[in-house]
């Protein structure tokens, strides 16, 4: 008798193992792959900020970056047209900082609840769990904001070729403070060192299906063979005075700042030697947040990167409970206090009304000229192969939102859809 019980609870306890391993998919960035490595700054940046990792040119700070596409599922192919996340973990002295970048320019969302409606549009059909083939199109005939961001998805680089060679910008405006108390705001971006490479409509398809792990294989061959995937940390930085009256633009990140706005600074290198033990688990287990920062770093109270905060941490605890933050690669999390003086918050709110449509519109057009008309035609022809297939109610109110940025695009992707 006592052995049988001594067996059944030996069983029970490899179930229970066997059931902490299988972990809940994310129903997000659930397709993606992580990597560790070394951030080192080029110089001191003690003038806008007194985060220690930055402001000293000689401390090297441990990282781990998580790299995945937005609405793809973990069975889908590495080079589908998708929204591609680089999140970036940082070990520094003082704590965890997150440093989140996607693949886009400019972003989708202005809002928490945009961030939603986009997870509605572009989630896999709960019931069917059928791919959703149209999703960043349904979302944008309800959301002007994500029509730049919508260009630059269907564009020449839409669907980078390699991990290594993948450009990414930050996902919202971040506030930085010096030891002075002066006020910046701060958008990142990486840039590999490597030569970008970027695939055609055609080509991505075809890999999705011959080859659908293959910028993840490409990146795991890289470091293994001893190499490193390098990338340099860029940012763009505004001062308070500036920034004085339009706050609430620079906060939007579905707003892209002119290159001439404040100053370019090359920060620093993000080198990734290697790929951990146990990467699947840690791939599962990793958890990002734009509220882990450290000191002489801040959040606009009611920005887009502090609703993403709440966002975020409540979605990882429904998915792990405990486990997130008991887990070693998510240790040192620091609980950030709100940094942002209510004056200015108050100030910012009141006297501020949100961008108009006709910002996000203007936005689109310019991007939509500066394209040579090859980029044009083939933008115009993925998007109408998508209409045509996939959803044929959305071309009407597609093409009104379109003809609303510039005559000449909505004439395009009509062209191709008579075709």
């Amino acid at each position: 008798m006592e052995q049988k019980q001594w067996n059944d609870l030996r069983l029970l306890a490899r179930a229970e193992e066997c059931g902490r391993r299988d972990l809940p998919p994310r129903r997000l960035f659930a397709k993606g792959m992580v990597a560790t490595g070394q951030f080192q700054p080029y110089m001191t940046l003690q003038d806008y900020t007194s985060a220690d990792f930055l402001c000293d040119p000689y401390q090297i700070t441990p990282a781990v970056v998580r790299i995945s596409l937005a609405a793809a599922d973990s069975g889908a192919g590495d080079t589908s047209r998708d929204v591609r996340s680089f999140a970036v973990k940082l070990y520094t002295r003082e704590g965890n900082c997150d440093l989140l970048s996607l693949s886009l320019p400019v972003g989708l969302c202005s809002s928490g609840d945009d961030f939603f409606a986009l997870m509605d549009c572009i989630r896999p059909q709960q019931e069917e769990g059928i791919d959703d083939y149209c999703g960043y199109l349904r979302y944008a005939v309800q959301h002007p904001q994500a029509l730049s961001g919508l260009l630059h998805l269907y564009g020449a680089q839409g669907i980078p070729g390699g991990y290594e060679a993948m450009e990414s910008w930050s996902a919202g405006t971040a506030l930085w403070r010096n030891r002075s108390g002066q006020l910046f705001f701060v958008r990142h971006r990486w840039v590999p060192e490597k030569e970008p490479v970027y695939l055609s409509e055609n080509e991505g398809e075809f890999l999705c299906g011959f080859d659908p792990d293959r910028c993840r294989r490409q990146l795991y061959s890289w470091l293994n063979e001893g190499r490193a995937a390098v990338y340099e940390l860029r940012l763009q930085i505004i001062g308070e005075e500036e920034a004085r009256g339009r706050e609430q633009l620079l906060c939007d990140p579905a707003v892209a700042w002119h290159a001439e706005d404040g100053v370019q600074v090359r920060a620093g290198r993000l080198r990734l030697t290697e790929i951990p033990k146990d990467s699947l688990r840690i791939n599962q287990l990793l958890c990002f947040s734009p509220d882990a920062v450290v000191c002489g770093m801040e959040l606009a109270e009611n920005s887009f990167l502090h609703q993403m905060a709440l966002i975020l941490r409540t979605l990882q605890r429904a998915r792990l409970g405990g486990l997130g933050t008991a887990a070693e690669v998510n240790r040192h999390i620091r609980r950030q206090r709100p940094l942002v003086e209510p004056t200015l918050t108050a100030v910012w709110g009141a006297d501020q009304a949100q961008p108009a449509e006709a910002v996000y519109r203007r936005q689109a057009r310019a991007v939509w000229n500066d394209m040579v008309p090859a980029q044009q035609q083939a933008v115009s022809r993925s998007i109408a192969q998508r209409l045509l297939f996939g959803a044929k109610q959305l071309q009407e109110p597609l093409l009104q939102s379109f003809a609303a940025v510039d005559d000449s695009l909505a004439k395009q992707i009509e062209m191709e859809l008579s075709f």
